[in-house]
């Protein structure tokens, strides 16, 4: 931008300084960014992102399949992606909104032609029916999944009846989310799907919702705010609200039992849907976190909100350093036009000349005047010369604050600590980011893994093959792939999910693998029969040792060896001899 004058207007000829500005220090984006990664880390940490454990012995094997369909649904919604938006939202505005949702995406799909003889595909050749033998796109059902999508905490939509954090006890919960016509013409009733009324969205403008003191930034830059015309149709503001209701007192219905309906809006204007949510588990379909929980308030600050105080005091003291140093390179000069060119003094450049008036240059040959008694640059005091002292003390208790220590932003220490002293040091930070880890799962993770699972188990239609391991593996023949269908989730079955913040299944930890195998080599009882006859075969061990560190395919690199006698019977018959 252009430099401002003293009187207040715009130099076009001159670029403003970078030091004009106001600095931000970035403290907060430093300790938002490790704690972030370490939460990650937490969450991150299992594969599937959240694992079953079947409560009894007839849900073991179900359990297994269960969660083989649910990393096949993280990986469709990108989980990691949205736990992101999820853990920042939690930190920066202390809270943090997941919307979850069956998903079943209708499209274009290419169909293959059934099995046929020689002689049936000649007949269609000759009846000019040849078209049929290649695959046909047809309209339908290309996948369906679990999603869940993160929610602009400044677009939900909450009971302010209820803490925040305990959505399931309010009585109705929405959001506002942004989408163009596409979206609703490919989940119109007509293709499958429960928008109506969609002929009417462009004649109620199209322009978007009205987003003025609903969210952080002004988004006039990012969206058209002309109504759609031509082929053209529009962008649309979609709120969608969750309701608990009795159908008979709504007149939607004859029933007299309480019912979760779905409603959305476009534009604050057209109706496009209404339906009951028909979900099995009768909750609202969104999960709520708070880095900072107060189930007596209604809403809590997060983690960077809290250090604001911090923050901008901060950025007071530097920006009131660069200031004070500003003010020493544009410091004000004494001088007396008789005795000194002005014209040299205002005019600041390198290499300059400032010369001196004739009056100036007679008195200073006669003696009568020195240079430093003609012209004094007014005395500079750095009065702020302890800001970046206090910046840092302050950068420190902050760190304190938000458990973000030295070593866990890639810093050393300022005085001398021994290994232990550091590790001690990095593992009490990271039992405080625990406990927020453990608040965010009980509060959200826990409850939508319950949720998937009973979508699955309610929704799924697809049969579709997954990548299984362990005991499954073994229990399908040594395949590492099942086709699982709906027939084999349905049942009573009883789960218990494991995300991140709990104690990995010893069964999955590659190191425990490892250590048995070690243990059993060098134990020479392990490699005896006991008692029952039963000896410890080492070979699984090791077959399972390599499926926990991620190799997939072991079983391929075991080879055929004929046993000692097959080999001693074929050199007795002279089929063999020795090498």
């Amino acid at each position: 931008r252009r430099a401002k004058k003293a009187d207040g207007s715009v130099d076009s000829t001159k670029a403003e300084m970078p030091f004009d500005r106001a600095i931000v220090v970035p403290m907060s984006l430093a300790i938002l960014t490790v704690r972030l990664t370490q939460l990650l880390a937490i969450f991150g940490s299992r594969e599937p992102f959240i694992q079953l454990e079947g409560r009894g012995p007839e849900d073991v094997k179900a359990a297994k399949l269960m969660e083989a369909l649910l990393g096949y649904d993280f990986a469709q919604m990108s989980a990691y992606t949205v736990m992101y938006a999820f853990c920042q939202d939690a930190e920066k505005y202390g809270l943090g909104v997941i919307h979850d949702c069956w998903e079943v995406e209708q499209g274009w799909k290419m169909q293959r032609p059934p099995a046929m003889t020689d002689q049936m595909k000649s007949m269609l050749e000759y009846m000019g029916l040849g078209g049929l033998l290649r695959p046909q796109q047809t309209w339908g059902v290309t996948r369906e999944y679990n999603r869940w999508e993160a929610v602009d905490p400044f677009h939900y939509w909450p009971d302010p009846r209820a803490p925040v954090s305990q959505v399931q006890l309010g009585e109705f919960v929405g959001h506002r989310i942004f989408r163009g016509m596409m979206h609703f013409k490919e989940r119109a009733i007509e293709n499958g799907g429960d928008y109506f009324n969609i002929e009417f969205l462009p004649k109620a403008g199209g322009r978007g919702a009205t987003r003025t003191g609903r969210n952080r930034f002004d988004l006039g830059d990012f969206q058209l705010r002309e109504a759609p015309e031509g082929d053209d149709r529009g962008f649309y503001g979609l709120d969608t609200m969750q309701i608990k209701l009795i159908p008979a007192d709504w007149k939607l219905g004859t029933g007299t039992r309480p019912e979760i309906w779905r409603f959305a809006w476009a534009d604050e204007s057209v109706i496009v849907r209404a339906s009951p949510t028909g979900y099995a588990h009768g909750q609202f379909s969104y999960a709520v976190g708070e880095s900072v929980p107060d189930e007596h308030a209604g809403n809590n600050p997060g983690n960077i909100e809290n250090l604001e105080g911090i923050q901008r005091t901060i950025n007071w003291l530097v920006n009131s350093h660069v200031d004070n140093v500003r003010k020493h390179l544009n410091d004000a000069i004494i001088f007396s036009p008789s005795l000194v060119e002005e014209a040299d003094l205002l005019n600041p450049g390198p290499s300059r000349h400032v010369r001196l008036t004739a009056l100036g240059e007679k008195m200073l040959q006669q003696g009568q005047l020195a240079i430093t008694q003609m012209l004094m640059q007014l005395p500079w005091v750095d009065v702020t010369k302890g800001h970046l002292q206090t910046t840092n003390a302050l950068f420190d208790m902050a760190q304190r604050l938000a458990a973000t220590s030295d070593p866990q932003m890639s810093q050393t220490t300022d005085d001398e600590r021994t290994l232990g002293e550091v590790q001690q040091v990095i593992a009490g930070s990271s039992a405080r980011l625990a406990m927020t880890a453990r608040m965010l799962d009980a509060q959200a993770l826990q409850p939508l893994a319950n949720r998937m699972v009973s979508n699955r188990q309610q929704f799924t239609e697809l049969s579709q093959f997954v990548r299984i391991t362990g005991e499954l593996a073994a229990e399908m023949g040594g395949a590492e792939r099942a086709l699982i269908g709906p027939s084999d989730l349905g049942g009573a079955f009883d789960y218990i999910p494991h995300s991140g913040t709990m104690p990995a299944d010893p069964a999955r930890i590659a190191g425990v693998w490892a250590k048995m195998l070690e243990a059993g080599a060098k134990i020479p009882q392990l490699q005896q029969p006991g008692p029952d006859g039963k000896v410890l075969d080492l070979r699984q061990v090791f077959n399972e040792a390599a499926k926990a560190m991620g190799v997939k395919n072991v079983n391929q690199f075991y080879i055929s060896v004929m046993p000692d006698p097959a080999v001693m019977a074929a050199v007795q018959a002279g089929n063999m001899v020795p090498m």
